[in-house]
């Protein structure tokens, strides 16, 4: 077999020869202007998070802490090994204790020093410096010496960063208490920036280049660009043309899909067990070049990209691996397992510490660990470590005598002739040694991989990771991103730039759009996603998922005629959802079968209180509104025995609220919480239901970001906004209410304050600062509860502590 080495093609090859010809050239125009004006939406963003981590350090360690971008108390020790010519050092808890939330991620840059004035003996944070800003510290002269890293992994027990040179000296073990503190995510900048330089490449040049060298052998190109670009900036048509075009087994299942009326089964066609809007969406998926699917809450966007993965592969064997991406790590991992567990061969690219456990032996570390060649790169491996070590042997011989080991090493590498070698000469050998031992390795891990990611049916990765450097062995020209309306457009072309030939995205632009702080972005259309883009040009071919199979039909009733016009269906297996029962839930009649069934709980609750919120670390937080929602969650799990913590979710709107109800909950359930946390538990539970108390601790509290793309039975919506004036800030943000409204299975109970939403108004500010800003939504919610009879008003503190005594006291 001809060999074939993998190479980057010539500066003529990936530009092109035809930039003069006039459509290139018109084409070459629109990209330098695109370039330009999202590389300015990049620039404004970044300043804006650079002056905000500036900001942050006036902050105290603690409030660092406790707010995620910042962990104090760990140990730490360099790797024996390298990454990219730099050093690796692991910092974890004593006794591999877990982390605990944070926000750092892959990418970060990171500041580190001592967590206290005694570096040598390991204790938290001292109480006063813990109090103490960091610039307070500086002013008094009790700075510690800050180094920076970059973050490689973040594992639940451990993370792992990368140190250049300037900072790879630092005595990491001689520190028994180490303080990290989150920096700015340069891999994503640099990424993005990246993706739009390289969107001018002739990518249709460099398929069309002879491959053939000057030694008879054949290059391989990495591919760079995408021939999607004409479409996305509408000079081309992006209906047709598809990759799989060529196929005419799979264009006629395709065309019978996308004509008006019936769909026209043939025999040989599979069974995908979609229905017809998904089936629909497939099709338009495979048919054209460029295309987009809106997925509404609970509409099946996982399954159906699965099923269009199953269809290109099992069915109709397409060759090539699909590339798989989402925004975040959840939605790929959910993609991950969805394509697992339908037979298809996966692999999850990125860090494989961020992989749930039921994907292990997905990752490419463990394709490694499986592959025949395994044995031989550990010997390799085991041959560079030995070599290490002789090295520092003789490096330190030559300080004195020869030691024995070094000299049983020269004896066997060099045989008799060894005594004639003189010391300096032996180092040399042995460096010139592992640096063939290390080429041997690199080659024998490349060669690796890339039998690995070509056996692969899809590669599952976050767009951010699709263009890391373990992925350079193979090109995507067919890519599905899911969650497309999530990502800001430069985000959204990463995993574009490695030969795209063929781009579905999926997503809903009725939902969480993409996050951006700098007002002058916003303004500049940064938050405006591809996705959306597109959608709203109206000339992509597009379709919508249309049967919904999460909500109970009476949840999924506001939101469907609120955000969706009223074109979603219910599928006929949300109808037959069990209700729970709740003290907070209206008793209805409903007539099922033509019997009427009586003392029946609603789906839906709007519980109303008059409590004011506060402000804290510039967001909300309504503690007494987070007492009402603990009597709801402790009423639901006594009331409903086989409903787990898990199936629990409290959402909220403001960053400040969702820590006190994680707070709360960890208070709760940990065997040192104060005296006041233990009573208000008992005052809860009471001694009859004390059991049912530890499921609190598998109750998740999220913002409505967090919950994005996931599913509870029950969902507790604490509103917060709760003033007289009607101000809601962030509530009136309508794709986060669809995203708060739309989570919930069997049962919905939102708190808050009636009069607040029926009145909502925004602050001049407010009216700046809110995306997608419409409190007419929240007016005609408070509305629609009222109308439907689900509006339940909290009683007074005194009289609910009553009902609770009452309820739990012991049966005679």
């Amino acid at each position: 077999m001809t060999p074939r080495t993998r190479v980057s093609p010539s500066s003529s090859i990936v530009k092109g020869v035809r930039d003069h010809e006039p459509e290139r050239e018109r084409l070459l125009q629109e990209i330098q202007v695109y370039r330009e004006a999202q590389l300015q939406l990049l620039d404004l963003e970044r300043a804006t998070t650079q002056r905000t981590l500036r900001d942050r350090r006036s902050w105290t360690i603690g409030r660092l802490c406790e707010t995620g971008q910042a962990m104090d108390g760990l140990t730490a020790y360099w790797r024996a090994s390298k990454r990219y010519g730099q050093r690796v050092a692991v910092f974890a808890r004593p006794a591999r204790a877990p982390l605990g939330w944070s926000r750092f991620s892959q990418g970060d840059l990171c500041e580190l020093f001592p967590s206290a004035e005694d570096p040598k003996a390991f204790h938290p944070l001292k109480a006063e410096y813990k109090k103490e800003s960091l610039e307070g510290a500086q002013e008094k002269k009790q700075k510690p010496k800050i180094h920076t890293a970059t973050v490689l992994s973040v594992a639940p027990d451990r993370i792992t960063l990368l140190f250049d040179n300037l900072n790879s000296s630092v005595d990491l073990e001689g520190c028994a208490s180490w303080t990290l503190m989150q920096g700015e995510n340069l891999l994503v900048y640099k990424r993005t920036a990246k993706a739009l330089d390289v969107m001018s490449n002739d990518l249709e040049n460099q398929y069309k280049a002879p491959r053939k060298r000057a030694d008879d052998s054949y290059a391989e190109y990495i591919l760079s660009g995408t021939s999607v670009a004409d479409a996305l900036l509408g000079l081309a048509p992006a209906e047709g043309a598809s990759a799989f075009a060529g196929d005419q087994r799979l264009a006629s299942w395709v065309r019978r899909r996308l004509r008006p009326g019936p769909i026209l089964q043939m025999e040989g066609d599979p069974g995908l067990g979609l229905n017809e809007s998904q089936e629909r969406a497939v099709a338009t998926m495979l048919g054209n070049r460029l295309s987009l699917v809106q997925g509404p809450p609970g509409t099946g966007k996982t399954r159906t990209i699965v099923a269009a993965i199953q269809l290109l592969k099992q069915h109709f064997e397409v060759p090539q691996p699909i590339l798989l991406c989402a925004h975040t790590n959840v939605a790929v991992d959910n993609l991950a397992a969805g394509a697992l567990q339908a037979g298809l061969k996966v692999i999850r690219a990125g860090s494989s510490a961020r992989t749930r456990s039921d994907l292990n032996g997905t990752t490419l570390d463990d394709a490694i660990d499986k592959h025949p060649e395994k044995p031989r790169l550990d010997q390799i491996r085991a041959d560079v470590g030995r070599v290490r070590q002789a090295i520092s042997e003789a490096e330190a011989a030559s300080q004195g005598g020869l030691s024995s080991n070094f000299q049983m090493w020269k004896s066997l590498q060099f045989g008799n002739s060894a005594s004639s070698t003189s010391k300096g000469e032996d180092v040399s050998a042995l460096k010139a040694r592992i640096m063939k031992l290390r080429g041997q390795m690199y080659n024998l891990e490349q060669q690796m991989i890339t039998e690995a990611l070509r056996e692969a049916d899809v590669v599952c990765c976050t767009a951010v990771a699709s263009c890391s450097n373990r992925l350079t062995p193979i090109d995507f020209p067919v890519v599905f991103f899911d969650e497309g309306s999530m990502a800001t457009e430069a985000t959204s072309l990463i995993p574009l730039m490695k030969g795209c030939r063929h781009l579905a995205l999926i997503g809903d632009h009725k939902q969480l759009p993409p996050v951006v702080t700098n007002f002058e972005a916003r303004q500049k259309g940064a938050s405006l996603s591809l996705f959306e883009r597109l959608i709203n040009r109206g000339d992509v071919p597009s379709t919508m998922l249309g049967v919904q199979h999460r909500m109970h039909p009476d949840i999924a009733a506001f939101p469907n005629r609120a955000f969706y016009q009223g074109a979603l269906e219910d599928g006929e297996d949300v109808h037959v959802l069990e209700p729970l029962q709740s003290e907070y839930l209206p008793q209805v009649e409903s007539s099922e079968h033509g019997q009427t069934h009586s003392n029946l709980s609603a789906r839906v609750s709007f519980i109303s209180h008059e409590h004011k919120e506060e402000a804290l670390d510039k967001s909300t937080i309504n503690i007494k509104e987070a007492q009402i929602v603990a009597r709801v969650l402790a009423d639901l799990l006594i009331r409903n025995p086989s409903l787990r913590g898990e199936d629990i979710g409290i959402v909220a709107p403001y960053a400040a609220q969702v820590r006190h109800f994680q707070q709360m909950l960890k208070q709760w359930t940990s065997s040192s919480s104060a005296r006041s946390a233990r009573d208000f538990l008992q005052d809860l539970f009471g001694e009859k239901h004390r059991a049912r108390a530890s499921q609190l601790s598998k109750v998740e509290a999220h913002t409505v970001d967090g919950f994005e793309g996931r599913e509870k039975e029950a969902i507790i919506f604490s509103s917060t906004r709760a003033g007289e004036e009607g101000f809601v800030g962030f509530l009136a943000d309508s794709r986060r209410l669809c995203v708060a409204l739309t989570r919930a299975k069997r049962a919905l109970f939102v708190v808050g304050n009636i009069e607040t939403w029926r009145n909502a108004r925004l602050s001049e500010r407010g009216a700046s600062s809110v995306e997608s800003a419409d409190v007419k939504v929240l007016h005609s919610y408070a509305e629609w509860i009222e109308d439907c009879g689900m509006l339940v008003h909290a009683q007074a503190e005194e009289e609910l502590a009553q009902n609770q005594e009452q309820q739990n006291a012991p049966s005679e």
